[in-house]
């Protein structure tokens, strides 16, 4: 028996959605998505921020509602609830549930607990993840608090998050503290769900509101669904022009809020009224940090170069223009490539994932500033001198080099190839080659091939 499972319950049955939820809370597996091309809970969350659904057909909501009756008397037979789990399972509970619990209040033929004591037989036992979502929607209307302890497991799944999330914030007494706990370990689409009820609701809050500004932007979807709700949530530029120069968690965090603020899918900087004032605010923070001894590093050059981007080639609507290009000038100083090129090419040599993939973003945006070009052509040449004595490392760095457009900094990817040692060459080398095959010449593919072809 789980130590918060509420009592008389009952152990959720084996092979159930719920028995595997809490197998893997037991064994500590992380919440979140085995890979980008596999986000759990990606249908509802794309219809839920990017589509109305048609309205549900009235008589199979009706026909659902027929079985929650017949399922809910103390004296139901099993059948009837398997009945209600196969109709469930038939339909999509994001397009669904709100026009079944509205029928269900409308008769008023099934009390409150009995709904409950269905919800609950179906939690403990189903092994259909829609079935599942519609027994979070009812128990969400017709539980009590001591339903919270058990709601957590589907809280903390991006594939439930969604209703589990909503039945919490009805249920338990403190739904804050309940999303708060949630969003920490969620990383897909429930995160999502979650930092925005957050920011709607409870960003009054300190924890919240430090929250919404130091980590809850990035999620494994994208950065850009949460950028405007931690803003204004968050009150960005509020909070920077009161940061201290050595809160690094609240420089970082904002730094990644103003970069999803870009746009995209979603609303972006024109959306939030204090946009110039918090760009302000965060060139200030950056500056205040170098005047004390903490220059920018490699992964906060992004923010601060798309700040430059917005002063001049992407004003938003609305800003200032003698404001943006004061603002601008700021920026410029903070960026000028010299400053940069030792740290992009410590990071880009030393093979690390997290520190080339910002050295490529820095390079990559070199290459587009005024004298940055052959600065970024230097920075990727001399990588793959260094990724010679690295063996199978840094692979991306060669990837991009092997596609810039220099002959000399192809040449430099694939003497680099040549040197390591046939066992170094793994897929991922592979596909560097494959990326690049079209753009490459003549010669430049047979050395590649033969780089690639030499006996382990």
């Amino acid at each position: 028996m789980n130590p918060d499972w509420p009592p008389g319950l009952g152990e959720p049955r084996p092979g159930s959605v719920l028995a595997g939820l809490l197998a893997s809370r037991d064994a500590g597996a992380a919440s979140g998505p085995p890979s980008a091309d596999a986000l759990p809970g990606a249908r509802d969350g794309v219809l839920t921020h990017h589509h109305r659904p048609a309205p549900p057909d009235p008589d199979r909501v009706a026909g659902i509602v027929d079985r929650i009756e017949a399922a809910s008397g103390d004296a139901a037979p099993g059948e009837a609830l398997d009945a209600l789990g196969d109709a469930l399972g038939r339909v999509r509970a994001v397009v669904f549930a709100d026009a079944v619990i509205a029928e269900v209040a409308r008769r008023g033929t099934v009390s409150r607990s009995g709904l409950a004591a269905v919800a609950r037989r179906l939690l403990l036992g189903a092994h259909d993840p829609e079935v599942v979502r519609s027994a979070l929607a009812l128990l969400g209307i017709s539980g009590s608090a001591e339903d919270v302890s058990w709601l957590r497991p589907f809280a903390r799944d991006d594939e439930y998050a969604l209703f589990a999330l909503v039945a919490l914030g009805r249920l338990s007494p403190d739904p804050a503290a309940e999303w708060l706990d949630a969003a920490r370990v969620l990383r897909g689409w429930g995160r999502i769900h979650a930092v925005e009820r957050l920011a709607a609701r409870f960003a009054h809050r300190p924890e919240v509101r430090r929250f919404l500004l130091t980590a809850a932007c990035e999620n494994a979807v994208l950065p850009e669904y949460l950028g405007l709700a931690c803003a204004q949530g968050g009150d960005l530029a509020a909070a920077l022009a009161e940061a201290s120069p050595g809160d690094d968690a609240l420089f970082r965090g904002t730094g990644e809020v103003l970069a999803a603020l870009q746009g995209g899918p979603v609303a972006g900087i024109e959306a939030y009224p204090s946009g110039q004032a918090a760009c302000e605010g965060y060139v200030a923070f950056s500056r205040a940090r170098a005047d004390a001894g903490v220059p920018p590093s490699l992964a906060d050059y992004g923010p601060l170069a798309l700040v430059g981007r917005w002063c001049r080639e992407d004003r938003p609507r609305g800003w200032d223009a003698d404001r943006a290009e004061r603002l601008g000038a700021e920026v410029d100083a903070l960026l000028s490539p010299f400053r940069w090129r030792a740290a992009a090419l410590e990071a880009l040599a030393s093979g690390d994932g997290a520190g080339v993939e910002h050295a490529l973003a820095v390079a990559r945006s070199l290459g587009g500033t005024r004298g940055g070009a052959g600065l970024a052509a230097d920075l990727l040449a001399a990588s793959c001198r260094g990724l010679v004595a690295q063996p199978g490392r840094g692979v991306p760095a060669l990837a991009a080099a092997l596609l810039h457009p220099s002959p000399a900094v192809r040449g430099a990817a694939l003497s680099t190839l040549e040197a390591w040692p046939p066992e170094a060459l793994g897929p991922e080398a592979l596909a560097a080659v494959e990326g690049a095959w079209p753009g490459l010449t003549e010669p430049e593919r047979e050395r590649a091939l033969a780089a690639l072809s030499r006996d382990t």
